[in-house]
């Protein structure tokens, strides 16, 4: 694989919507994200160099959205396709597995309820490349304004809710970066009109801290789910922003 594993894995997705006459354009959101490959020898794929695949390996990506009709169409295509001829071979799918998650409802007045305020500490790990824009810039690195911002972004992407309410005042003075291991990459996305084109993205460990009304971590947590299933930031579609809550604790500090 001569480009990104996420970048493969949705090519491969894009073949299969074309099979089942489905078509997005390049400027539009994506109803979808899409994890980078994964095999039982190599686990997640991450690599910002050519990854070699072994002729009969079994791999898998995942597909995370809340549009039941694409799914669906998606799932009658895989009964009739059961295989694509890529340029690097043909690749034959093997079955697929479904799972849903519920959406937690947010209440949206919570800052302006009675609450005890207390401390809490959340680690995050940011699993595969990761970008945030700020008006037409890049920022690569776990700023926990952007982060929180592409939070509040991908659940109104899924459920239509904007939850700024909760959001706005929790960045505004009540969350910090406290310490974070991360390194910056570049990846290759492939080419485009015969360009290679690459950006550039962070991966590693971030912990925030948090001043926050009780009745705040519901709806903190209830955001973040969310964001675990669906990621963070800029082109989820292809496999960026892949995130995994590994502590979000009441903290002495």
């Amino acid at each position: 694989i001569t480009c990104y594993s996420g970048v493969f894995a949705a090519k491969l997705f894009y073949d299969l919507l074309n099979e089942a006459g489905i078509a997005f354009s390049k400027e539009t959101v994506k109803p979808f994200s899409i994890t980078p490959l994964e095999s039982l020898r190599q686990g997640m794929i991450i690599s910002e160099k050519w990854v070699k695949i072994h002729p009969n390996e079994v791999l898998s990506f995942t597909v995370n959205t809340n549009d039941y009709t694409l799914i669906r169409r998606l799932l009658n295509t895989m009964e009739r396709v059961k295989s694509l001829n890529e340029p690097c071979g043909t690749i034959h799918f093997t079955g697929a597995t479904l799972k849903m998650s519920v959406i937690q409802k947010l209440d949206l007045e919570s800052w302006t309820k009675k609450g005890d305020w207390k401390n809490y500490k959340l680690k995050i790990d940011f699993m595969t490349p990761t970008r945030f824009r700020m008006r037409g810039h890049e920022v690569v690195y776990p700023s926990h304004v952007r982060f929180m911002r592409a939070v509040a972004r991908t659940f109104y992407e899924v459920a239509g809710v904007d939850a700024r309410k909760i959001v706005n005042p929790l960045i505004l003075s009540n969350m910090e970066l406290e310490k974070s291991v991360t390194r910056k990459i570049v990846i290759d996305i492939g080419k485009e009109r015969g360009y290679t084109r690459k950006v550039s993205g962070f991966i590693g460990k971030a912990e925030y801290i948090l001043h926050i009304k009780e009745q705040i971590y519901d709806q903190v947590k209830a955001l973040l789910s969310v964001a675990e299933v669906m990621g963070v930031g800029a082109n989820k579609s292809l496999g960026f922003g892949r995130i995994r809550v590994l502590e979000f604790d009441e903290s002495d500090a």
